[in-house]
């Protein structure tokens, strides 16, 4: 009702941008999106770079239905705030210029300049958690614009840290030529991580002994030659097989949404149908490995690799094969009201995994650990009934500090495991202002 009576206090204030701004945010607080959007346009026609305002308009874009003006509106929005600087304080350490994906989706206006810059991932966690400890500067360095003056900083975070997006046409040079341009030492270079697609990581990760690396292949969506599709799959795969978007990452929300970008086929005929519901380019089609235990649950365990050690943040069980994301979700919590052993099981893996699941397992882990060329990375696996390591994946883009909200109490991970991947981060961080020096 506050919301609703400073709303109408607003026709107070006419066309000022800034009171139109604050009409749009408003109106989306009241769930009232055409209001807002009408609002928020006439913001952006009387002062067109406001970051605030494109922010807003590209989430009101997408509450009411027009995803493409909502992209567009976003790109606009990178555009007028290509750089987040934090502000200097006292206590600063070190600064850590941050090289960011420039956003196509923006679902949150209320953190700022920093929300729209970072968004997931682990070094956005770090840039909030961290902030007294480091300045974080972060650049769109996607942006085939010339970007404005930088501060200066110490090392760089290149958070372009997907393979797939590093080699969209032109991205990799531009990227790493900021890189070379800065002449500063680099967490995760993007040579490094151009290696690191779902399919060169399984190539690379090939021939590790108690390490076992699904199949995959990748194709392009195309209908009218689906038959070739087909008879290449019968050769090189067994039904069910998994079938993915190559740039998504994979949780819960692909199991509950609409928009699934992960799902398990059982035959040819499921292969096509889904393929002609969805607009994507190209797929992975990924060999589907039976891991359900006894009790028809499955297991997603997540490894976190740095330089000087490598840790078990994140481990969980669900009835359906995709394990990730269900502590945050009701659905996930009557799973584990259901069988609480896995709650048990969950929580002592986490505090002595070699006890829960064999000592055979950390040998793989640490050559993995040597052989992938990123600083810091996360792999998701389980082992199967033989003690062999499964790959899931591995690649830098993931979470490294588990959500804590929307998670019941019993159902909350170890707090010292944050504690170990933190201090590794800050281990990382001194190593490479070290080597710069």
């Amino acid at each position: 009702a506050k919301i609703e009576d400073m709303q109408n206090r607003m026709d107070y204030f006419g066309e000022d941008a800034e009171a139109l701004i604050l009409a749009g945010w408003l109106g989306l607080k009241c769930e009232d999106p055409q209001a807002a959007l009408s609002d928020l346009q006439r913001a952006c026609l009387r002062d067109p770079d406001n970051w605030q305002a494109l922010t807003n308009l590209s989430i009101a874009y997408d509450a009411v239905g027009d995803h493409t003006a909502a992209r567009k509106t976003a790109e606009r929005c990178a555009r007028a705030a290509p750089v987040s600087v934090a502000p200097r304080r006292d206590g600063h350490q070190a600064g850590i210029l941050v090289l960011n994906r420039s956003p196509t989706r923006i679902e949150n206006a209320d953190r700022g300049l920093d929300g729209l810059h970072f968004t997931k991932n682990y070094i956005a966690q770090a840039s909030r958690l961290m902030a007294e400890e480091y300045r974080f500067v972060s650049v769109f360095a996607d942006s085939p614009e010339p970007l404005p003056a930088l501060p200066d900083t110490d090392i760089v975070f290149n958070n372009i840290a997907s393979g797939e997006d590093l080699s969209l046409p032109g991205l990799l040079d531009r990227v790493v030529g900021l890189v070379e341009g800065l002449q500063k030492s680099v967490i995760n270079h993007p040579r490094a991580v151009f290696q690191m697609t779902r399919q060169k990581a399984a190539d690379l990760l090939q021939g590790i002994s108690g390490l076992r690396v699904p199949g995959i292949a990748r194709y392009w969506r195309d209908i009218d030659r689906f038959d070739e599709i087909e008879a290449d799959i019968d050769a090189n795969f067994a039904y069910p097989v998994i079938v993915r978007h190559v740039a998504a990452d994979e949780s819960s929300k692909s199991l509950l949404s609409e928009k699934k970008i992960a799902i398990l086929v059982n035959d040819a005929g499921e292969l096509r149908s889904f393929l002609e519901t969805v607009t994507w380019d190209q797929f992975y089609v990924v060999e589907y490995v039976n891991l359900r235990k006894a009790d028809g649950n499955c297991r997603r365990i997540r490894a976190a690799f740095f330089p000087d050690d490598f840790i078990i943040t994140a481990c969980g069980f669900y009835s359906e094969w995709m394990v990730a994301g269900w502590r945050t979700n009701k659905q996930g919590h009557a799973f584990y009201d259901a069988f609480p052993q896995r709650v048990i099981d969950m929580q002592r893996t986490l505090r002595d995994p070699e006890a829960m699941l064999g000592a055979q397992f950390m040998p793989v882990l640490r050559t993995i650990r040597q052989r992938v060329p990123l600083d810091v990375f996360a792999m998701d696996f389980d082992l199967d009934d033989d003690g062999e390591v499964v790959l899931f994946e591995a690649q830098a883009t993931m979470i490294l500090l588990m959500p804590r909200d929307n998670v019941p109490d019993h159902l909350q991970l170890p707090r010292e495991l944050d504690d170990r991947v933190n201090g590794a981060f800050r281990r990382l961080v001194r190593q490479k202002i070290a080597q710069a020096a």
